[in-house]
Formats: C-alpha cells, sequence, structure tokens
C-alpha cells in the first residue's frame, strides 16, 4: 500500500523522470511539515491522548514557535513585516479566518489522527497531492496529463487498499 501511495507521488511530482525532489523552498518546507506530522501520528499512535485538547494544544503551540523561528530565520527572504497599523487592520479577518477555518480543521484533523491507524491516516493525507493537482490544473492552468492522472488513481487506490485492509482486521482482544 504505502509503495501504491508513494509510487503515485513520485509519477506525479517526478516529471524529469529522476527522483522528485524538492526545488524551492516551499518545497523543501512542505517535505519537513510532512515528515513532522509523521513524527508526530506516530508519537500519537504511541501515547494514544484521551481527547483531542492536548494534542490540538501542542500542534498550535508548536506550529507557532516553529513560525517565529521561521520569520526570525527567513525574514530577508520575506521583507520587512507589516506595521502594527496593518496587523490591527487584518485582525479581523485573521480571527475569522482561525475561527471558521484553522482551527475546526485542525481539530477534525487532530481527532481523526487518534482513532485511525498511523498507516491510513498517512494515505488519507497523500489524497491532498491529488486535490493539489487537480486544483493547480483547474485554477493555475497547471498541466494534467497521463503523469497526473495514473499518479492520483495510485494514490487513492492505496488509500482505498489501506483502508480495506484495516478494516478486515480483527479488533485487538480485550483483557
Amino acid at each position: 500500500t504505502l509503495a501504491l501511495g508513494l509510487g503515485g507521488v513520485w509519477l506525479v511530482f517526478g516529471a524529469d523522470g529522476g527522483w522528485p525532489l524538492p526545488v524551492y523552498s516551499g518545497d523543501w518546507l512542505g517535505l519537513l511539515g510532512g515528515m513532522i506530522i509523521a513524527l508526530a501520528l506516530a508519537r500519537m499512535s504511541h501515547v494514544q491522548p484521551e481527547g483531542v485538547f492536548a494534542p490540538l494544544y501542542a500542534y498550535c503551540l508548536y506550529g507557532t514557535i516553529a513560525a517565529l523561528v521561521m520569520a526570525f530565520v527567513l525574514g530577508d527572504a520575506f521583507g520587512p513585516p507589516p506595521g502594527g497599523e496593518a496587523i490591527v487592520s487584518m485582525l479581523p479577518w485573521l480571527t475569522l479566518m482561525a475561527m471558521a477555518f484553522i482551527i475546526p480543521t485542525n481539530t477534525a484533523l487532530m481527532w481523526g489522527a487518534s482513532r485511525v491507524s498511523p498507516g491510513l491516516f498517512g494515505i488519507v493525507i497523500l489524497t491532498e497531492v491529488v486535490l493539489g493537482v487537480v486544483s493547480a490544473a483547474l485554477w493555475a492552468g497547471e498541466s494534467f496529463g497521463w503523469r497526473e492522472t495514473v499518479g492520483g488513481v495510485m494514490i487513492l487506490a492505496a488509500g482505498l487498499s489501506e483502508a480495506v485492509v484495516v478494516a478486515r482486521q480483527p479488533a485487538p482482544l480485550e483483557n
């Protein structure tokens, strides 16, 4: 299942026939973020937190720390930070975005991650690649050919097969 999903990702991103290594800094940050999420999921699978609040709090806390570190380290690449007046004028929209989108989606993400196996969750997260490729083709005019189609089908097939394998496994015996 993992080979099928990663093969689909390689097919989508390995357009030149080589290894699909990140090219831009955003690609590297995305890869780093994916690796951090994988480690967090492995830890959550091992610890089995009671509710969703503790993982969500940790996610927000460490995400904020990481963002501040990146802002400090990469500050020159992004230009000067916005002034106080600009930040104040953005606060209503930032608050609305946090309340309507960021907090609910991250709560669902953490809740789902604590309820399924890390393998299944990882394959499900790979559907982000499929959605990204389709939306890039629809809205940004990016190419969408046989590589994207076959790679997307491989990723979705990996997710479906992992879900079927997990569903067929017997429940653990209670002591």
